[in-house]
Order: C-alpha cells, then structure tokens, then sequence
C-alpha cells in the first residue's frame, strides 16, 4: 500500500527546497509543483477505497501514541485532502505562465506548498499541540502570501489580521496547557478513551476545549473575529483570496469539526456558538448585501459559511440535531471550498 504521508512529505519538501530549485528552473518550477499535487491526487483516489471502512493510522518515525506524532486519514478527512491538492493544482498551473501576478514569484513558490502541507497535516493529525503549530505555521504562511502583491491599503489589512489571528493563537495556547495540566496528554484517541472512562473531572475540560475552539473562531472567520481579516479580502489579490477562502479556511473548518465532534459541551457553551454562527451569518450577508466591492462581498459570503458550517456541526450534538446535519457540513465545506476558489479565480 501506498504510504499516505508521503503527499505531506512531498509538498512540505517542495517549499523547503524552492529557493534554492527556482532560482536554477524558475521557468518550470510551478510545472514541478503542479506534478506533485497531480501525484497527490492520485495517492489520494487509490487510498480512499481502502480506507472506507478502516482508516490509517501512521505512526512518524514508528514511534506509537502519545509519545509520537499520529496522522490518522479517514474517509471524510481524505475527501478534504482530495479537495485541497485539486484546488492546488489548479493555482499551480496558473502560476506556470502567470507572470506579474505576484511582486515576488520566488516568495510565493516558497509559502505555497508549504501552506498546503500544514493544511493537509491539521486535517490529518490527532495532537492537539500538532494541530495548533501547523495553524501557525499555515497563519504565517498567509502573512507572507498576503503581502507578495502590494496592492492599496495592503500592509493595514496584514497587520489587522495579524492582531486577531494572535489573539486566537493566544487561547489556543493558554487551552493547550489547560487540557495537558488535566489528561496529561494532548492525543485526541487518548482523550477520547479517558472521557469514556471518566478519568477526569469533564467540566473542567470542556473549559478548557471550549477555550481553544473560541481561539479557534478567530480562524474561521466567525463574529466578532471576522472584523480582524475583512480587510485582508478587500485589499489583497484575488488569488491570494482564493487560497485564503478555497483552502486555508476549508482545512481550518475541518479541524473544528473534527475537535468539536470528540469534546464535550456543556449546554451553555453550545448555546454561546450558536448565538456567534448565528450572528455571523446574519451580520455578514446584510455587510454583503451593503458592500460594493465585489472581494469584500464574496469574503462576507465566505463568513456567512463559515457560520453555516459551525452552526450545523454544534446543533448536530445538541437534541435537536441529527447525524444528517454533519453530513451536510461536510457536503457543504466541500462545495464552498471549490464555489469560492473558483468565484476568487474568476476575479483575475
């Protein structure tokens, strides 16, 4: 069987050693990048059969849980990672001629690949800590890509962003340290085995996990932390916009559904996140509504979602919610990862 790590291995590689290989093939390198995420898509398609019913569980260095970094790629998760390689390569292959689309192409050669292996590795991995410095790595990555295009009022909107993704990092964090001073590890199948055998004390823990998904809100765009990257729709390149929209945020939505679906939620909790998805789709498609600018309304619409997506996943473990409502989060982050890739694209 073919290992699946190795579409990570490859693309993470491809970014590490891009300026040192588009300084010598710079006319070609984005052909090589697309040969990648092409090879990818093809792992991808000849896994997913086999993991349909049993998934894989890929122990790094073959060093076992907690101890060692586990990457476990399940049937929903591969489908996002089959997503996110076919919308990379669409962006490579327009990079191959696409010259003047970014003030510095090698930058971009760089941050690219590297952006898509951290998303492919948050929708992958079950360390919390794992997820939370890959999310980082993948926040600095657009930082970078943000700024690659100097277009008006770009620096502002990259610092505005920068604000509100650091506060987020900031609870994520302080979570990180809460949960590990409780269960001791930050493995979610480990987690996971001691919420059923109630080894802890769960409301402590779901304080905790309540805290790193509000960090997380700051990721997916959800009011009031959507007011810090507005901005960075408005004012940055539409294909910037696209991976932002397309990519980044469909990997980071995943990440919360998956982190959501193991931890438990008190009754108040669940009620905060619905009154925030609420309110995100409401506030930003009347924003969208009264915007004339078409980047700003497709990034309100990218939000409005966003809100969609999280409320579906929170209502889905409350009484009234069924396991049709998470299919239809899953079905629904799919197509707005291609519809608003595609939409941005269309703005070049």
């Amino acid at each position: 069987m073919i290992n699946p790590v190795m579409i990570i291995i490859l693309t993470l590689a491809a970014g590490f050693i891009a300026p040192l290989l588009y300084h010598f093939v710079k006319r070609i390198y984005f052909l090589i990048l697309s040969l990648i995420f092409a090879f990818n898509i093809i792992e991808i398609l000849i896994i997913m059969p086999d993991i349909i019913n049993n998934p894989i569980v890929m122990n790094m260095s073959g060093i076992q849980f907690p101890w060692g970094i586990t990457l476990v790629f399940t049937f929903t998760g591969t489908l996002i990672l089959l997503t996110v390689n076919i919308l990379a390569l669409l962006y490579s292959i327009y990079l191959i001629k696409g010259r003047g689309v970014y003030d510095n192409p090698r930058v971009v050669a760089t941050v690219f690949p590297i952006i898509i292996a951290g998303v492919m590795t948050i929708v992958s991995s079950i360390d919390i800590f794992n997820i939370f410095v890959f999310i980082e790595l993948v926040t600095i990555g657009v930082y970078i890509l943000a700024g690659s295009k100097k277009l008006l009022r770009t620096d502002l909107s990259v610092i505005k962003f920068i604000t509100g993704t650091t506060i987020g990092s900031l609870l994520m964090l302080l979570s990180i340290a809460s949960i590990y001073s409780i269960t001791g590890t930050l493995n979610l199948i480990e987690i996971n085995s001691m919420i059923i055998a109630g080894k802890f004390n769960l409301f402590y823990f779901s304080i905790a996990a309540f805290i790193f998904l509000f960090g997380m809100l700051f990721e997916l765009y959800i009011f009031p932390a959507n007011i810090f990257v507005t901005d960075l729709y408005g004012h940055s390149d539409c294909l910037s916009d696209s991976v932002y929209s397309g990519i980044i945020q469909t990997g980071m939505l995943f990440v919360f559904i998956k982190l959501f679906m193991l931890f438990t939620m008190t009754g108040i909790m669940s009620t905060i996140l619905i009154i925030l998805a609420s309110l995100t789709i409401i506030i930003s498609e009347l924003s969208a509504l009264s915007s004339s600018n078409i980047k700003r309304m497709l990034g309100f619409s990218s939000f409005s979602h966003s809100g969609m997506i999280v409320l579906l996943v929170v209502i889905s473990k409350t009484e009234l919610g069924t396991g049709m409502m998470l299919n239809a989060a899953v079905v629904m982050l799919i197509i707005h990862a291609l519809s608003k890739f595609i939409m941005f694209f269309a703005l070049r």
